[in-house]
């Protein structure tokens, strides 16, 4: 596919790069026509975009086309931005400034139209950081006094907004993604009423870091009482589980997308936690008579397992005197597609309710079963 930023990349060299300013009378003269050339070339290229991508078939090869012109494009405007910072002519700054401008129009519109292949991740430019640092501050001072004003907890105060202030002090924390889940971010927290509201909202932006995991597991055992027996801290997990494993995350959110969802850490959590009170607990004679050093591995979730146990016992299928014997010998010795540990009372407690998504998984694995049965006929 056709490299499109000839045009600019030679405008930036031969044209409004100080040392060719220099040569050439009047500068001013220069600037405002090269002004005009990036406002024509902001145009064609959107244009150029939108043919590229209903010409092109192949989507990687579009992503690629598009994720080369966004690199470049930041680098021309960082580059701009370099000759505005050395410049003392404040119409000269506005002439760079105006050529940034173009450039983030430009980036903007890729954002927007070509949301599938931008790359969120990447570090914006430097007019980017400068036109939005501003605006994080001014969420971070009305959080701060909101939390004060609720009375929320100093130290989950620090955890939200660290990362509003790292978005101002680190010049690689200003990415485009980070910059719209904060501000996605505070349009959600600016409305809470309490603590626990925030953490629920915290927990459903999929806030991943490990700081606010940590306060979360401790808030939820907070909720646990020391008198508990162990079997009622293992029901406890296991509901934990279970709800854990319905919440819903907004979609496409997090505040680390290369890092595991907060839902996965927190379940994987709970997962270790319940694993290891059930090896405390004695075993039955089916579970200690059947014991392998390997564990076979089931390519579903253990919901899905769940409810194939659940099929299998109530088909008739399989006998057994106690219902958790079933649960406990596959928990023992198999994996799930997510854990190599199953707590059998997660997989137990899993088996009561099961979501409409995991049923309609499981009746496709049947379907895809039976289809196999009929070509072998």
């Amino acid at each position: 596919m056709k490299y499109e930023l000839n045009v600019l990349e030679k405008l930036i060299v031969e044209t409004i790069q100080p040392s060719a300013l220099q040569a050439r009378s009047p500068i001013a003269v220069s600037m405002r026509e090269a002004v005009k050339i990036f406002c024509k070339e902001k145009e064609r290229l959107r244009k150029a975009f939108m043919e590229a991508f209903y010409k092109c078939t192949v989507q990687h090869v579009f992503a690629l086309y598009i994720g080369h012109h966004q690199q470049e494009l930041i680098r021309f405007s960082n580059i701009i931005y370099s000759y505005q910072q050395n410049c003392t002519d404040a119409a000269m700054k506005l002439a760079y400034h105006n050529c940034m401008s173009h450039i983030e129009d430009l980036l903007t519109m890729m954002q927007h139209d070509f949301k599938e292949y931008f790359i969120l991740t990447n570090t914006g430019t430097q007019y980017f950081s400068n036109i939005t640092e501003p605006i994080i501050k001014k969420d971070s001072v009305a959080l701060k006094k909101l939390f004060k004003q609720i009375n929320i907890d100093e130290t989950l105060q620090q955890i939200v907004i660290a990362v509003f202030e790292e978005y101002r002090t680190d010049k690689n924390v200003c990415t485009y993604h980070r910059y719209f889940y904060l501000e996605q971010l505070y349009k959600k927290m600016i409305r809470i009423q309490d603590e626990k509201i925030l953490i629920a909202c915290l927990y459903e932006m999929n806030f991943n870091s490990i700081l606010f995991f940590k306060y979360y597991i401790l808030y939820i055992k907070t909720l646990f009482s020391d008198t508990h027996s162990t079997d009622t801290t293992m029901l406890l997990l296991a509901s934990y589980i279970k709800e854990n494993n319905q919440h819903l995350l907004y979609n496409n959110c997090a505040l680390y997308p290369e890092e595991i969802s907060i839902k996965t850490m927190v379940g994987k959590y709970w997962e270790d936690e319940l694993y290891f009170l059930e090896l405390q607990e004695p075993k039955t004679n089916y579970a200690t008579a059947t014991q392998k050093k390997g564990k076979i591995k089931i390519n579903i979730s253990v919901e899905a397992l769940a409810y194939f146990l659940f099929l299998f016992e109530e088909s008739g299928m399989v006998e057994a005197t106690v219902k958790k014997q079933i649960f406990e010998l596959v928990a023992n010795h198999c994996s799930s597609k997510e854990q190599m540990n199953i707590a059998y009372k997660s997989l137990q407690n899993s088996s009561y309710d099961i979501s409409a998504y995991t049923k309609n998984k499981v009746k496709d694995i049947l379907i895809k079963m039976v289809n196999l049965v009929n070509r072998k006929n």
